[in-house]
């Protein structure tokens, strides 16, 4: 009885140690899904319960006495297989222009959602649509911000080109709420090309 008793918790401490390695040999890989906070955005979403974090530094400088420097982020959150929750902004900035004292402080933040409805559509295209509201954190009276919201609606298209990923987006954006409606519309565009993405 007691030799049955032993080779039953053998047997027992030997599934709690293979058991989580079997299930984790069943879940898929986790897909990386750059963006480019300042660049082109990619339609396909966020794997489901994975949180991806992009941060960097960049800086511009419209004249010797003119720069911005400013820490871009964005935070993705996969809530469904094809809908994600995006937070982002400028993070902190830092400004130098010749007329006025330098000026630092935080920069605008977004919250959106990216839905890709249509992956593998025709020609292979992945498609999506994203809304983003920007909430004015940045400072007005130092020239960081506007201190009005923005909302932007995007459309965005994926392919794989041969070993390349190339990215295209139209958006509007609608600036603030108290200027007038003519001057309260803009649409852009953007395009990007890549190599293709890993998994990791």
């Amino acid at each position: 009885m007691r030799g049955r008793a032993g080779r039953c918790r053998w047997v027992a401490l030997l599934l709690a140690l293979l058991l989580p390695t079997a299930l984790r040999a069943q879940e898929p890989p986790i897909q990386v899904n750059p963006n480019r906070p300042t660049f082109a955005t990619p339609a396909l979403t966020t794997q489901v319960g994975v949180a991806e974090l992009e941060i960097g530094l960049q800086r511009s400088a419209a004249r010797d006495t003119e720069r911005l420097s400013f820490t871009p982020f964005l935070l993705k959150v996969g809530l469904r297989k094809d809908v994600e929750l995006r937070v982002g902004g400028n993070g902190f900035l830092h400004q130098t222009e010749k007329a006025t004292p330098d000026a630092s402080g935080i920069g605008d933040t977004t919250l959106g959602a990216q839905w890709c409805y249509l992956r593998n559509g025709p020609l292979g295209v992945d498609e999506a649509v994203q809304l983003t509201l920007k909430a004015p954190t940045a400072s007005a009276p130092k020239g960081l911000g506007s201190g009005e919201p923005d909302e932007t609606l995007m459309l965005l298209l994926s392919r794989d080109l041969g070993p390349f990923h190339a990215d295209a987006n139209v958006l509007a954006t609608r600036l603030g709420w108290r200027r007038a409606w003519a001057a309260r519309r803009r649409r852009e565009a953007a395009l990007r090309s890549s190599p293709p993405r890993r998994s990791r």
